[in-house]
């Protein structure tokens, strides 16, 4: 980690300023520029517990009902429910009770797409086989 001191002078401050001024108007400040690296390594991961899947769905806004009445990310997810549990089902999942689905706005708020984390559902098995969040980071496949 590398430490730089440094002075700067703020010449005809505002009079306003809570700060000491010279006789001219001037604030002398002082800084220090710091850095630092991380050193955050996900080696260990053993791959231990429950395989997930992160599933996106993408719908249209209809803009005139939009228009009426805003929904609330509830109540958009609330009139998504049942069809997004159908699909997983036919796929072998259920949503993961343990983290919230999420609602992301395209720019032009034409699109949105609901984010749902999910698990196997009963005995169903995944057929890709899982990485861990280390092998997701580094690309690899192993």
């Amino acid at each position: 980690m590398s430490n730089k001191k440094f002075k700067s002078i703020e010449k005809n401050a505002e009079i306003k300023s809570p700060f000491k001024r010279d006789y001219i108007g001037n604030i002398e400040w002082e800084g220090e520029q710091l850095q630092a690296t991380a050193d955050t390594k996900i080696e260990d991961d053993k791959g231990i517990g429950q395989a997930m899947v992160i599933r996106f769905f993408e719908f249209g806004v209809n803009l005139q009902a939009f228009k009426d009445h805003k929904p609330t990310a509830q109540e958009l997810f609330d009139a998504h429910r049942k069809g997004l549990e159908a699909i997983l089902w036919k796929d072998g999942l259920k949503p993961y009770e343990g983290i919230e689905p999420r609602i992301m706005f395209s720019k032009n708020k034409k699109f949105y797409r609901i984010i749902l984390m999910c698990i196997p559902r009963g005995m169903a098995t995944l057929l890709d086989k899982p990485k861990t969040l280390s092998q997701l980071l580094n690309n690899t496949s192993s």
